[in-house]
């Protein structure tokens, strides 16, 4: 942190500069106070637009009120009693391990009761791989999806085992938003 304040304003003591420190999932937002980086009030636009030309790609700059806040995408990690700041915030895409190892399954499940036209030779025993071998038929756009984490924020293993989703992969896009 100390770092980063060096380098947003570098002539200034960065603990003096600092007001307030936010951890957010995504960010760490630091709240600058204006007062010492700018004494006149005239000199807030001239200070904004120095900031801005030493954000590095992803910050933002935002006011509010008596502070200037820089918005950095970075996530803070501890171990061992030591806190960092990781290399980048981590991509917003939520790759659902319950969800990819079910997808799996389903395959391995269909691979395994087929014969060598493909046809599935007698339903999965247990009621749990019956709904699990319906995600094998599921649109291969879906399942793409799925495994790159792009599916619905809601989407569960759950619901799509409960779920009485259409054989029509165009119906199928539209009820699954995918």
């Amino acid at each position: 942190m100390i770092e980063t304040l060096h380098r947003l304003a570098p002539e200034h003591d960065p603990l003096a500069v600092l007001s307030r420190i936010e951890v957010h999932e995504h960010t760490v937002q630091l709240a600058l106070n204006v007062a010492v980086l700018s004494p006149e009030a005239r000199g807030l636009p001239v200070v904004m637009d120095r900031l801005r030309r030493v954000l590095v790609e992803g910050e933002q700059l935002q006011v509010e009120g008596e502070c200037l806040w820089v918005h950095i995408p970075r996530r803070l990690k501890f171990r061992g009693g030591k806190a960092w700041l990781s290399g980048e915030a981590p991509k917003r895409s939520r790759m659902s391990q319950a969800l990819i190892k079910a997808l799996k399954r389903s395959h391995h499940l269909v691979a395994g009761g087929s014969d060598a036209e493909g046809v599935l030779q007698h339903a999965p025993s247990s009621p749990h791989e019956r709904d699990l071998i319906r995600l094998a038929f599921l649109a291969p756009d879906l399942q793409a999806a799925i495994l790159d984490g792009r599916q619905d924020a809601g989407l569960c293993l759950e619901d799509l085992r409960g779920a009485d989703f259409p054989l029509c992969w165009d119906d199928q896009r539209r009820s699954l938003r995918v």
